[in-house]
């Protein structure tokens, strides 16, 4: 004993404390106390550094894809009058069109953005970035929470498990979407109000008396998470994971329901908040129609698809095709169906043997099942920024595995730490390279069309924009790449206007009625027919497709001003040409 006490003396004199568990390095004692206790100061500045150097690239990028109309011309976030009308009605009221989406908050946010840095795009990627910086300190102290330290010595390794967890949550690829796309901010807005509200209700048991408060207070930030997008609701079951599954904090029946009674009245408010704003909980019904076998089954294939990207980012894409599964014979659905009851032994072992890892998992899954049901999704089914808030699983995950190896001693923890940083290195320069695809539109859908070349949507897009900046040969041939692999009235509309710019008014004539065919109803259709009918003389023709578009939607001034332009020879007429998106 005397020769281990005068060992240890001899290491503290030096600046130094007695090793921890075999690999681990000792730690000077000052960067240990910066560590260890209230001292977590270097850590969350090295999270912190990390989620910045990840996304810096991304302050010189533009606007992108839906940036324009939400953003760019977007009325609601000039002024804040209109932010009453963004907590009655639904998220895309402010250009007439109706959807099931309720995000009062992206316009809250969008309104103090714009009141800041006006429409600069690089304020608006400021804001993206902080918000994942502090999202990811926040992912550190939840972790730092759920995880059993390894030991004397663990916490004040660079290497501590919650550490590396926030690390891999900051750096990894599949955050690009979300981070560096102007319009993602839904997706960061809920990860960061769900965090505080997570973070918030781990916390109710520390403390006699702070229960009440804190409780109210995690139930505003879970209130405010699903203000800023729906997928927050699915908050609920994890509140409940986290009082059931870890054995130091499994609660009684009676505490379980007093402690998700205050998330449940936030949800409740959330509710009737909706109800006011859209009339029903979600009064549109469309997009692919399935038979309730077949959205299981794709739902299986798109949960396959998200733990296969979250686990191996390559590649990474703006649109990824998707095409719907009939049978579950097919190769697809069994390989899904394989990966997903992996998925579940891997969920049966860590309830055995590592609750922790078992949380990451729920972590992982629950926050995915919104977006699993096909029908009620948009064109673009499989998105990238959909797995933001789920990489928090697998942070903790990761986060779990490396204390329990730690505790147990198996392997060497040096070895194990290597491994990491240089799966760090990789996610962190994997990132940085791919926010230069989201520099502007030209590279975002040339990029989209490298890695999905047989769909007709990045084809189209890429047509839209390059017709938007000029490049008129160029926008055809990616139109009518486009409509040779999936023909649609909108893209004949597009390729049109680019045979109008181009003075070559007989095939824009074409292209507007093959439009009309696939559309009939459609107003903008019969617009831009007519006006070219009416530039080549044929007046009377093209005053019938104008009064059909002014009878279809008699609200467009576009549309009057070309009927009355047609209607009274010398008066100019409206312009057809397609616009950039």
């Amino acid at each position: 004993m005397g020769v281990l006490r005068f060992r240890a003396t001899r290491l503290r004199i030096w600046g130094m404390q007695p090793a921890g568990p075999p690999g681990i390095p000792p730690v000077p004692a000052r960067l240990r106390r910066l560590l260890e206790g209230d001292g977590r100061l270097l850590p969350i500045g090295l999270v912190a550094i990390a989620a910045v150097a990840a996304y810096i690239n991304t302050l010189d990028n533009s606007f992108v894809y839906d940036d324009i109309p939400q953003v760019v011309n977007n009325p609601w976030i000039r002024d804040v009058s209109f932010l009453r009308d963004a907590f009655t009605s639904n998220v895309w009221t402010f250009q007439g069109t109706a959807t099931n989406y309720y995000r009062p908050m992206m316009h809250a946010v969008f309104m103090a953005t714009h009141h800041l840095f006006g429409l600069s795009p690089t304020g608006f990627h400021v804001v993206n970035v902080l918000l994942h910086a502090v999202s990811s300190i926040l992912v550190y102290l939840l972790l730092g929470r759920l995880v059993r330290e390894p030991g004397p010595g663990a916490v004040s390794s660079l290497l501590s498990p919650p550490l590396v967890g926030a690390i891999l949550f900051a750096v990894h690829p599949i955050q690009t979407e979300a981070v560096a796309w102007v319009s993602a901010l839904p997706e960061l807005l809920f990860s960061f109000f769900a965090l505080l509200s997570l973070l918030l209700f781990t916390a109710q048991r520390e403390g006699p008396g702070a229960g009440a408060g804190v409780a109210i207070v995690s139930a505003g930030f879970f209130l405010l998470a699903a203000l800023s997008k729906e997928t927050a609701l699915s908050l609920l079951p994890l509140f409940a994971a986290l009082e059931l599954v870890l054995p130091e904090r499994r609660s009684t029946p009676a505490t379980l329901v007093k402690r998700l009674l205050p998330p449940a009245a936030a949800a409740a408010v959330y509710f009737v908040m909706r109800l006011n704003a859209l009339g029903a909980l979600a009064p549109l019904r469309r997009h692919m129609e399935l038979s309730h076998a077949q959205v299981l089954l794709n739902g299986i294939h798109l949960f396959a698809g998200y733990l296969g990207k979250l686990l191996w980012p390559l590649p990474l894409t703006v649109y990824h095709p998707f095409e719907s599964l009939t049978s579950f014979l097919a190769p697809a659905a069994i390989a899904a169906l394989a990966a997903c009851s992996a998925f579940a032994g891997l969920c049966a072992l860590a309830w055995r043997h590592n609750r922790p890892a078992l949380l990451g998992l729920l972590f992982v899954a629950v926050p995915l099942l919104p977006v699993l049901y096909a029908p009620a999704l948009g064109e673009n089914v499989f998105s990238e920024r959909y797995l933001y808030f789920p990489s928090v699983g697998l942070a903790l995950f990761a986060a779990a595995l490396l204390s329990r190896t730690r505790i147990r001693r198996r392997g060497p923890a040096a070895a194990l730490g290597a491994i990491v940083l240089v799966a760090a290195g990789l996610c962190l320069t994997g990132t940085i390279r791919r926010n230069a695809a989201w520099k502007d539109d030209l590279t975002l859908w040339t990029d989209a069309v490298g890695k999905a070349p047989g769909s007709a949507v990045p084809h189209y897009n890429l047509g839209c924009h390059l017709l938007a900046a000029g490049r008129i040969d160029e926008a055809i041939d990616s139109l009518r790449t486009a409509i040779r692999i999936a023909p649609a009235a909108i893209a004949h509309t597009s390729l049109g206007s680019a045979y109008e710019v181009k003075g070559m008014l007989e095939e824009a004539i074409e292209q507007h009625r093959l439009a009309l065919r696939l559309a009939p109803r459609d107003p903008e259709a019969h617009f831009r027919l007519g006006t070219v009918l009416a530039a080549v003389g044929r007046r009377e023709e093209a005053i019938g497709y104008l009064e059909t578009a002014v009878l279809l939607d008699s609200s467009n001034a576009r549309f009057r001003e070309g009927l009355r332009g047609a209607s009274t020879p010398g008066v100019p007429q409206a312009s057809g040409h397609a616009p950039g998106h």
